[in-house]
């Protein structure tokens, strides 16, 4: 089951890349039990489906069936950007900027697989973050005292 409700509520989670990118981490890292072939798995596929093909295309020589190839991959892997996007009722447009975000993507997965790898600690709160729950400000008048 999926609900959407943009038009009833909004939130942002993050206030940083920083943030983002550690926030992510940690999701991924737990969403697999930090088990590192899941994650390997699915950052490769990530990188081999949304990133590679764009990298790919310019380096097509003369060879007519691969370049052929190349775009069909790059025309799937767009046109389902922009049908993703368009379900969540973003801007189709953004769908254009896939393959950095998929990059992106595929850089905080290899992170959370060295974190996996190494067995090291996450942190789930920086010490900085919890002004956020501190301040008076951030709370809506109905949870205030």
């Amino acid at each position: 089951m999926c609900a959407f409700g943009m038009e009833v509520y909004g939130t942002r989670m993050y206030e940083s890349f920083n943030t983002i990118w550690r926030g992510w981490r940690r999701i991924y890292l737990h969403a697999y039990e930090q088990n590192p072939w899941p994650l390997l798995k699915n950052t490769a596929s990530v990188f081999f489906f949304s990133v590679l093909p764009v990298f790919l295309q310019p380096l097509e020589g003369e060879d007519a069936f691969s370049a052929l190839l190349c775009l069909a991959i790059l025309g799937i892997m767009f046109a389902t950007a922009w049908k993703a996007y368009a379900i969540v009722k973003a801007r189709k447009r953004v769908a254009l900027l896939h393959p950095l975000a998929a990059l992106v993507f595929t850089a905080i997965l290899l992170d959370a697989l060295q974190m996996a790898l190494f067995k090291r600690k996450t942190h789930w709160r920086q010490q900085g973050d919890m002004h956020l729950f501190r301040e008076k400000e951030a709370c809506p008048p109905f949870f205030s005292k």
